[in-house]
């Protein structure tokens, strides 16, 4: 009994010990809530990493107006991301006139056509949305070309020149990943393709000064995926391997590092470079057919009655390990935003590609594209490119429901630069992509 009585006694002893304690985590707490509540609240902001938005977030920032966030899943299902004829001779005007008017004065020196079909099966791309992600893309891409070098204003004057032809196809896989070290934003996609398809040449020309003779010699070399001379025999073997390359680029937020997005928001630019197909593991491609021949005209005795030579040599099949290198391609670019917003990005672009397929591998790439992005929900891309050897003007259209996206450019080409505007070339992108 006397110990129940000592046990109630001390319990009645701490009751005012326990209600004090109480009170003090109440007012504590209180004091840490109105703490909180003058901090500034983190907002999510929209930033591009080389064309894709995610989400960041910065302090003390006023979106204003709508936007439509992102997705950070998308997938897309038989995307073409290019078709095009081009040639640098010949427009649809001309074509449709009753008359058909040929200036020898203005004819280009050198006859080109360029054909392209570039499709993706399947794409996905996954977004953190805290500055990395992830992707894979399938690619079907298939390129031929032909440069005939014939100056009709000046033919008394050419020996051995040489032409281009060429043509190549591809079946890429490509899996992606971008993210930031430091305030360096940086994209990797390492690609893996094999050859399907690959057709190097040796084209050339040859006229006397007296315009009496003229020769024409050819020796192309088509590779193929299988054995020529077992086609009759069953099905044959798959015989190119897959090859390795990288692509890679980084921007970098210059104006912002060095304080001049702070004086004027027309001083609001990142810049950056990427290199695309640097050659990692060659692919390899082992059979082919060897075509030859020549046409000679001698005019030297009877020049109404000229003398026509012509040899033409049957197909044959080779076995030789071919190493196959896809166009490598450097680029450096700025993303000037002159509102210091995403409403409005104009992107300046100078590089250089290198393509073995010509005669004369090395080339110059640049141009310049203006980007209207109106809440992420409409985009309108207008670009003067030079691409891939010939002059790009290019519109873009793209419609972003975030659950949904439809994407529509077309493109006036070609390899000379004002016959660019009157449809001696077209080009189309379509697809959409899906997710959330």
């Amino acid at each position: 009994m006397k110990r129940i009585t000592l046990l109630i006694i001390i319990c009645l002893l701490f009751i005012p010990c326990i209600y004090a304690d109480d009170e003090a985590e109440t007012e504590t707490e209180t004091e840490v809530e109105v703490e909180v509540e003058a901090v500034p609240v983190p907002v999510p902001v929209a930033v591009v990493v080389e064309g894709d938005y995610y989400w960041d977030y910065e302090d003390d920032v006023n979106l204003g107006g709508f936007w439509i966030q992102d997705r950070g899943f998308e997938m897309a299902l038989l995307y073409f991301n290019d078709i095009h004829f081009v040639n640098n001779f010949v427009s649809v005007g001309m074509i449709l006139t009753e008359v058909i008017k040929i200036d020898l004065d203005a004819f280009p020196s050198v006859f080109q056509v360029q054909t392209g079909l570039s499709f993706t099966p399947f794409y996905f791309k996954y977004d953190s949305k805290r500055g990395w992600g992830f992707g894979l893309s399938t690619e079907v891409s298939m390129t031929g070309f032909t440069g005939i070098n014939f100056d009709i204003t000046n033919i008394s004057d050419a020996k051995d020149k040489k032409s281009d032809f060429g043509f190549a196809a591809y079946f890429n896989v490509t899996p992606s990943a971008f993210f930031h070290i430091q305030d360096f934003k940086v994209s990797v996609m390492p690609t893996f393709f094999t050859p399907a398809a690959y057709a190097t040449s040796n084209i050339s020309y040859t006229l006397d000064g007296s315009n009496t003779y003229a020769g024409f010699e050819y020796d192309i070399r088509l590779y193929t995926p299988f054995d020529y001379d077992r086609l009759d025999s069953g099905i044959p073997s798959i015989t190119p391997l897959t090859g390795m390359d990288i692509s890679a680029s980084v921007e970098y937020p210059l104006s912002k590092e060095l304080g001049l997005q702070d004086i004027h928001s027309l001083l609001n630019f990142d810049v950056g470079a990427g290199f695309y197909s640097l050659p990692f593991i060659p692919g390899t491609m082992t059979n082919g057919v060897n075509i030859k021949g020549s046409v000679e005209i001698d005019a030297s005795d009877d020049i109404l009655n000229p003398e026509i030579k012509e040899n033409h040599g049957e197909p044959q099949s080779f076995s030789k390990n071919k190493p196959i290198y896809r166009p490598f391609v450097m680029h450096f670019w700025a993303n000037w935003k002159p509102l210091g917003t995403e409403l409005i990005t104009v992107t300046p672009l100078l590089g250089f590609a290198v393509n073995t397929l010509y005669v004369a591998p090395g080339s110059m790439e640049g141009g310049i594209t203006g980007h209207l992005n109106l809440g992420n929900l409409f985009h309108v891309k207008l670009g003067i490119n030079y691409m891939d050897r010939m002059w790009i003007n290019s519109l873009f259209l793209a419609l972003n429901l975030r659950a949904v996206e439809f994407n529509l450019g077309l493109s006036l080409r070609s390899q000379d630069f004002a016959r660019s505007w009157n449809l001696s070339g077209l080009g189309v992108t379509l697809g959409g992509k899906i997710g959330w």
